[in-house]
């Protein structure tokens, strides 16, 4: 059917406007990327219709891209749940083409430019505005509260795996210059605002994949003058910083802090209690150890590391590991002896005991009440459709912070029955605190101080502006706020208006903090965030072995074809732990999740496909290396793909639908810049 040369130009040139669209929003939005990629596979295909020209050449990657699709299809079959399983095959199949569509429509070296420098120019202008989040983030102290960074486009893993490769494309065209100029300046400044939004975004999977990526750069450009500090540089750094566990403790005067004994520990200090002349820490890995001053007395090695150690009542006390299981202990001759194991319903994020009752908050199931260490199997439950993050109690109030509706909520307290909401706050925070007084209750938030007074008296409400406060501690007749950045308030009344003053600053963040006669007892543990991706104990690295251990256990049940490709939540939840908490719809890690949801057979085929990428990635490097631009594409897209399966170690970032949109972007810009160097050579 022929059609006007007109109207295919026009067609062209709607095509090209897509694909602008879909490059311009590769990092930022998910809905306008979509349009653009949709928009211009369409138009593809009334371009084949009309003209019936071959659009798309072959890439080498058709028969593992053909034989992936048939495992996914057949795993889906052969699934409990197949039509969930079906819906994500198909999410997954229409992503292939992205690869087609970049390298068909990039068929020239002035596009092939355009192309890659729309994305990076947009992708530059996302990160500018990440750090500013970033820099927000870090003023309220959120850094230390959330340990991640903000996630103001996208869930903050993505976003960190998104700027791993923009870092990596701009380092490669940066590296591909030998002389100075406007676009190796260009380059250089966006390798550096992209680094800092990349370092900002607090991410270690994207971390570990950027530095893989620009470390396989520096090989394939051989700049040997840049690997060699840039490897001194990071040993420099691992030594440097060096993991450190404190605890200090100060006597409180009138008008600041005065310290009297601090000292290092084996483990990490998460958690303290005093009694008499001894110290119970909770060492999280090291277990619990009892201290008289800065003598170590004995240890006790728990199953997991430890986060809580307090008294519950008479000689019982209580620990909370670091998977949210509880324990009883009792101590004799300062020997520790493990009295009875419980858990609560949720996940605890919040305790406080009061009177012998324990009162534990939930952030996805309310409030559990004990009574009697002795019985931990009898318990109260309050507010179940909750999601509590922060609590303080009363002998007659308990109040709350749910992020259900992001609210401080004040109930009432009568023995075992406690009463339904009497009173709220709307205050919308990341980081909620709690002091209940005689007189009033103080609600904290990054925003400043909220009082509510309880009694007649007309107390100043107005809000007082102070770093986001870790925790309240009554002494004699003030309050001490200790905030999270480690500076030290001292809050009074006075002439029935809350005044603050800052009596001390730490040289280090608090990590827990107590009061034992007067004195104040605080902990401070400091960590290499970079060794913390091999360290075995770290909470989240413990979370992934867990993950990874039951998703080995659903593999030998489902070995052939999987589970097929579905959430894996509710599979999760019939294999994991007793005590475990969450229910996890992937594992955090590439190549176990598709040996769970693909079986065997299907991680075969996703490995070829990977290894095919991989080759097309060098056999086009070898094409194009003495081409200036062209090699620094393919050599970006290459690394930026090297440094996406190591990251893969510890992320599903393959089925992170913005990550694969870029992984496909990146295969396919590639292979376009191979075409137009064998077009140019022709």
């Amino acid at each position: 059917m022929p059609k006007s040369s007109k109207t295919i130009r026009i067609i062209d040139i709607a095509i090209f406007v897509f694909v602008i669209l879909f490059l311009a929003s590769l990092t930022n939005s998910i809905f306008v990327n979509q349009i653009g990629y949709y928009g211009a596979l369409l138009l593809l295909i009334v371009k084949y219709y009309l003209t019936g020209k071959t659009l798309f050449r072959k890439t080498g990657l058709e028969l593992p891209l053909l034989l992936f699709v048939v495992v996914e299809i057949i795993s889906a079959l052969l699934s409990d749940y197949s039509a969930n399983a079906f819906q994500n095959v198909l999410k997954r199949v229409l992503l292939l083409p992205i690869i087609y569509v970049v390298a068909s429509t990039a068929d020239s070296p002035t596009r092939l430019k355009q192309f890659v420098l729309t994305y990076l120019a947009a992708a530059l202008l996302t990160t500018m505005f990440y750090i500013g989040f970033a820099f927000e983030h870090f003023v309220n102290q959120l850094y230390t509260i959330e340990q991640k960074g903000p996630s103001p486009f996208q869930y903050v893993m993505t976003a960190g795996g998104l700027m791993s490769f923009t870092l990596i494309f701009f380092a490669s065209l940066f590296f591909s210059q030998n002389k100075i100029s406007k676009e190796k300046i260009f380059y250089f400044i966006g390798a550096s605002v992209t680094a800092v939004a990349l370092l900002s975004s607090y991410t270690r999977a994207a971390w570990l994949g950027a530095l893989t990526g620009i470390f396989f750069l520096l090989i394939l450009y051989r700049k040997w003058i840049y690997l060699i500090p840039a490897v001194v540089a990071i040993i420099l750094y691992l030594i440097i910083e060096k993991d450190e566990s404190r605890i200090y403790t100060y006597d409180i005067l009138e008008k600041g802090l005065n310290e009297i004994v601090s000292f290092e520990t084996d483990g990490s200090a998460k958690n303290v209690f005093s009694e008499a002349n001894k110290l119970l820490v909770a060492d999280y890995e090291d277990g619990i150890k009892i201290y008289e001053g800065n003598n170590l007395v004995n240890s006790f090695e728990t199953k997991s590391p430890v986060i809580v150690v307090d008294k519950w009542k008479d000689e019982s006390y209580l620990g909370i590991l670091v998977d949210k299981r509880m324990f009883i202990f009792s101590i004799a001759d300062d020997s520790i002896r493990l009295d009875s194991e419980f858990i609560s319903p949720g996940n605890i994020t919040d305790y406080k005991i009061i009177n012998g009752v324990l009162y534990v908050a939930e952030l996805d199931s309310g409030l559990t009440v004990f009574n009697n260490p002795s019985n931990t199997k009898s318990s109260f439950r309050y507010f179940n459709d909750e999601n509590i993050l922060r609590l303080d109690v009363s002998d007659s109030l308990l109040v709350f912070y749910s992020t259900k509706n992001n609210k401080y909520i004040f109930t009432k307290v009568d023995g075992e029955k406690i009463s339904n909401e009497i009173y709220s706050e709307k205050i919308n925070t990341v980081s909620p605190s709690i002091k209940i007084t005689d007189n009033f209750v103080l609600l904290g938030s990054q925003h400043g101080l909220r009082v509510v007074p309880l009694n007649e008296s007309k107390i100043n409400t107005k809000e007082l502006i102070l770093p986001s406060v870790h925790s309240f501690h009554s002494v004699n007749e003030s309050i001490i706020a200790v905030c999270y950045n480690g500076e030290v308030y001292s809050i009074k009344i006075e002439n029935q208006e809350l005044i603050s003053e800052k009596i001390a600053t730490f040289s280090y963040q608090p990590v827990s903090v107590q009061i034992a006669e007067d004195r104040l007892i605080v902990t401070s543990v400091k960590k290499n965030r970079l060794l913390s991706v091999i360290d075995l104990n770290h909470n989240t690295n413990l979370q992934r072995l867990q993950q990874w251990k039951i998703g080995i256990n659903i593999l030998a049940d489902n070995p052939f074809f999987g589970v097929g490709d579905i959430d894996l939540k509710q599979t999760y939840s019939e294999y994991r732990e007793y005590w475990e908490k969450e229910d996890f719809g992937h594992l955090h890690n590439n190549y176990v999740h598709v040996l769970v949801i693909l079986g065997v057979i299907g991680f075969i085929v996703f490995v070829f496909l990977l290894i095919k990428i991989f080759i097309v990635h060098l056999r086009n490097f070898m094409m194009v290396k003495h081409s200036e631009f062209p090699k620094a594409v393919v050599a970006a897209s290459f690394a930026a793909f090297v440094g996406f399966l190591v990251s893969g170690l510890a992320e599903w970032n393959f089925g992170d639908h913005e990550i694969i949109t870029l992984v496909w972007y990146s295969v396919g810009i590639s292979i376009a810049a191979k075409q137009t160097e064998i077009k140019k050579q022709s």
